[in-house]
């Protein structure tokens, strides 16, 4: 008999590195085989000012069509940094998709996002972590609903910001 010596915790712990590494890896999979998601509107809010101590804010809400994927790729790397998805559309574009699970997209690669202007959205899995969800479960979260997401960058935000100081 062959006797492999393996990383086990002892009994009673609570490994949630484990349980956050699971929960992405099954983030990931659902994408990779739904090739879709709902993702939110985008909301843009200018602030003017009108005069002298008078400031007025305009918001503008953009509804964004559903994405569908013509075909996913899982820890790609782009813009000198790696999304979790990066899916392309029917029209050759591209889609990115980043998971919050500890920590959010910020700094260096949603600045690289943002000047290489790429359509990246951010889900927020923290909500989940220590909750029982099957598969299906988690799909319906991920690929059916707008809640828990944010728009890292999209294309159109600087149209509808300039749209929202003419106004």
């Amino acid at each position: 008999a062959i006797r492999v010596h393996h990383f086990s915790h002892a009994a009673d712990s609570n490994c949630s590195n484990g349980q956050m590494t699971a929960l992405l890896m099954a983030a990931k999979q659902v994408l990779q085989r739904e090739k879709r998601t709902v993702v939110p509107a985008l909301v843009v809010t200018v602030e003017r000012e009108v005069r002298p101590a008078l400031k007025k804010s305009k918001t503008l809400h953009a509804e964004q069509p559903p994405w569908h994927f013509e075909a996913v790729h899982l820890e790609r790397a782009i813009a000198g940094h790696r999304a979790d998805v990066h899916g392309t559309f029917a029209d050759g574009s591209v889609g990115l998709v980043d998971f919050k699970v500890s920590r959010g997209v910020a700094g260096e690669k949603a600045t690289a996002y943002r000047e290489a202007n790429l359509a990246a959205l951010e889900i927020d899995l923290s909500k989940l972590l220590g909750e029982s969800l099957s598969m299906v479960e988690l799909t319906v979260r991920i690929c059916d609903t707008a809640l828990n997401k944010r728009w890292v960058h999209h294309p159109d935000h600087a149209a509808l910001e300039r749209r929202a100081l003419e106004i």
